[in-house]
């Protein structure tokens, strides 16, 4: 039961990191927030497990070593390539032997959760833009506020850096654009890279200065 448990834990952790990979701004309040997520991280940790079974059953078609931990670790952070492995053979209508793998299925199972995780992410992301963005009278002072309060960050990268640059070179450049959403765009780019923390004190800020405020 141990191994399994381990199994268990490093596909669920392998799962959580995978979310922060994809969500930048704040990867473990996605990771514990968002019901899809909570299925995502918990359906990789029971991928694990099942890959582990599938190990001790089919000894012969999957290299393993005399150490059950370190099998449980294998287990739980290769699943999806042992499950692309071939365990039984089906026949078709030919009579032609096809392998069969559930690899391809549960990536597709996967991506579908992720791209709920998605929708649900950019709903709130509009939402807080939404909000902080409210009662704003001179968005290009903002963008500035924004783009300057980015000196604040002491190990940020130059690719980063450089990132935010190019999109407020893209955004002033389009003269089509109107301020409201120069700053919506400028707003995303930082908050990708900064998380909410930052990205609301520097608009609260922001305002507080506008209306009048020290």
């Amino acid at each position: 039961m141990l191994s399994y448990f381990i199994a268990f834990s490093v596909g669920a952790l392998a799962g959580i990191f995978e979310i922060g990979s994809r969500y930048k701004d704040e990867q473990i309040k996605i990771a514990f927030s968002y019901f899809y997520a909570y299925l995502y991280w918990i359906i990789n940790g029971l991928l694990g497990a099942f890959a582990l079974f599938l190990m001790q059953s089919f000894p012969e078609k999957i290299p393993q070593t005399d150490y059950p931990v370190i099998n449980a670790i294998i287990a739980g952070l290769g699943a999806l390539a042992i499950l692309r492995l071939n365990f039984l053979n089906v026949k078709n209508a030919k009579g032609e032997e096809t392998g069969l793998g559930l690899g391809t299925l549960i990536t597709a199972a996967l991506s579908f959760i992720n791209s709920k995780i998605d929708k649900d992410r950019a709903a709130d992301r509009r939402k807080l833009c939404d909000e902080l963005l409210k009662g704003i009278q001179d968005y290009s002072a903002l963008i500035q506020q924004m783009i300057a309060s980015l000196d604040s960050f002491q190990d940020l990268s130059d690719e980063d850096r450089q990132t935010v640059q190019d999109k407020f070179t893209e955004v002033r450049n389009n003269p089509s654009l109107t301020p409201r959403i120069r700053a919506t765009s400028i707003f995303y780019t930082i908050l990708n890279l900064t998380g909410e923390k930052h990205i609301k004190g520097v608009i609260n800020a922001y305002k507080s200065h506008e209306n009048g405020g020290d």
